[in-house]
């Protein structure tokens, strides 16, 4: 009341001496947290592209990009490759196709049933990352997006994907094709990093050790490394530091703790593949090894 009377007076006085008084309201300031540590997190950096050794990269959330791998792709790659042969790329990834198959968000970072982050009801792309921004509904929708959009440009309506239950074989021969004609391409012209969508990463730092993960090209990265890439024109997207866990902000929300999103960080960081692979992991050790790389040399 004080406050409304003493306006219309200065506003009185005002318009005497040909001003203009008027009440603003101005807007709270909002703030990210008390800490400039937490920002990369909540908005990524104008990092750069950077060539980035093969050895440290993990491509598909588990899989090292070279070495004794059980990458399927870069499997399916080198298979061809000393076979000569279409159909051996297309057996392999048939085979991780029908040995892997994501049910939940919690198969996809490792998580047992005991302890779930995500309701086992959810679509298995109903996950995130504990440095991300991202809700899990977000990245299903983004993640099956991007899934349509691919199977689309082979004219196949589906929103199939090699890691999910009852994969057709079509699915299976797109996978195929694109890998095939993609290494005769790199093979042929070489490969260049034409803009940041192409293949890009986030970075793993633990102490004085990192990793780089692939995010967006994944079918280019395991080409480059079955040619025998040493490094990869890489385009960082962000830094995620272990040291910074009370920061990230799917802790801050409290959709982990800080004791399950270090479980994700370290099995990312040392590429332990998560027990919804175990399939996968043995048919690599006991047949495709056995009876194939005794021929071939290791892969």
């Amino acid at each position: 009341m004080f406050k409304n009377i003493v306006f219309k007076i200065l506003w009185h006085f005002s318009w005497r001496l040909g001003y203009v008084l008027q009440e603003k309201k101005i807007k709270a300031i909002e703030a990210f947290g008390d800490d400039p540590r937490g920002l990369p997190y909540l908005k990524h950096l104008p990092y750069a592209i950077v060539n980035l050794p093969t050895d440290l990269g993990i491509g598909l959330r588990f899989y090292p990009l070279s070495g004794n791998t059980y990458h399927p792709f870069v499997l399916a790659l080198k298979n061809q490759d000393q076979l000569s042969d279409k159909e051996a790329a297309f057996n392999v990834l048939k085979a991780y196709s029908q040995l892997v198959n994501l049910k939940t968000g919690n198969d996809f970072l490792g998580f047992s049933q005991t302890d779930q982050v995500f309701s086992s009801e959810t679509h298995p792309y109903e996950y995130t990352y504990p440095w991300s921004p991202l809700t899990p509904q977000e990245v299903r929708d983004f993640t099956i997006d991007d899934i349509r959009r691919e199977n689309d440009l082979f004219r196949f309506s589906s929103n199939e994907s090699l890691d999910l239950a009852n994969v057709s074989d079509r699915k299976v021969r797109i996978e195929t094709e694109r890998l095939l004609s993609l290494k005769e391409s790199i093979k042929k012209n070489g490969f260049q990093q034409q803009n940041e969508d192409v293949l890009g990463c986030f970075v793993l730092v633990n102490g004085n050790k990192w990793k780089w993960y692939v995010q967006g090209g994944q079918h280019r990265a395991a080409v480059l490394a079955s040619l025998g890439y040493h490094e990869m024109p890489v385009y960082v997207r962000q830094i995620i530091r272990r040291e910074d866990v009370c920061f990230w902000p799917n802790v801050q929300f409290g959709t982990f703790t800080e004791k399950q999103a270090l479980a994700v960080f370290d099995r990312l960081f040392d590429a332990e593949p998560p027990p919804v692979a175990d399939d996968w992991i043995e048919y690599v050790n006991m047949k495709f090894q056995k009876d194939i790389n005794k021929n071939l040399g290791r892969v």
